[in-house]
């Protein structure tokens, strides 16, 4: 998104959650790299990223 509010880029896919967070996660980072390269821009102008997840969520747990 631009600092005007314009969304560069999106994208959308399942989090395959039964394969285990690992694949999920590995999942989210080759995502955030489709998009920097589909919107044409490094990872070091970015200053924020949204990710949406539905279902139950535990903040409390770390997942890393």
């Amino acid at each position: 998104m631009t600092n005007e509010g314009k969304i560069i880029s999106t994208y959308t896919l399942p989090t395959l959650a039964h394969e285990g967070p690992e694949k999920v996660i590995q999942r989210m980072k080759e995502t955030v790299y489709k998009v920097l390269k589909d919107a044409e821009i490094n990872i070091s102008d970015l200053e924020g990223i949204g990710v949406a997840s539905p279902g139950p969520l535990d903040a409390k747990r770390e997942l890393f």
